[in-house]
């Protein structure tokens, strides 16, 4: 089984501002809700767990790691980094751009993302009946769901996934 859960809380998510690849860290809140995910997640045994190199998904990740029972390794994939959003990083996010957003200078392309996320799913998919936690970004979330068509259990809002939310991924 693959499961998939969004980091815990930062400043920005507070603050409602774009943070793309800017490397924050959990904020008080944030490490209380991974702390919180990890001890409900203790009675899933994990047979590895892959994360985000970025700050806020890798301290949620090893959260998780620490209170488990089988000690999985914690494995770091460039691939599950969130999203690029260029200049917006930093600025509130006012409204949900859809219209040529891609047109905004350092905006990753949905291409580039969907092959990188091809790519890591191709690596992590489950096999043997194994159980493996993706620690990642909202915009991975939504393109796992909306452009690539996987199916959660249970049901989330593709748009915004909630930080320390576990879902099973599935097709």
């Amino acid at each position: 089984m693959l499961y998939f859960i969004r980091h815990g809380e930062t400043d920005y998510n507070k603050q409602g501002l774009w943070m793309g690849c800017t490397d924050i860290a959990l904020n008080q809140q944030g490490q209380q809700q991974a702390l919180i995910a990890a001890n409900t997640l203790s009675s899933i045994p994990f047979d590895i767990i892959y994360t985000s190199p970025l700050k806020r998904a890798y301290l949620t990740a090893q959260s998780i790691a620490s209170k488990q029972i089988k000690h999985p390794p914690v494995i770091t994939l460039e691939e599950l980094r969130e999203r690029g959003f260029g200049i917006l990083e930093g600025a509130p996010r006012k409204q949900p751009l859809t219209d040529n957003f891609e047109t905004i200078t350092g905006v990753e392309p949905k291409k580039s993302l969907v092959a990188r996320l091809t790519r890591v799913i191709s690596l992590t998919m489950p096999k043997d009946n194994k159980k493996i936690l993706m620690v990642s970004h909202g915009a991975v979330f939504h393109c796992l769901i909306n452009d690539m068509h996987y199916n959660c259990r249970p049901k989330q809002n593709a748009q915004h996934i909630k930080n320390c939310i576990l879902v099973e991924i599935f097709k």
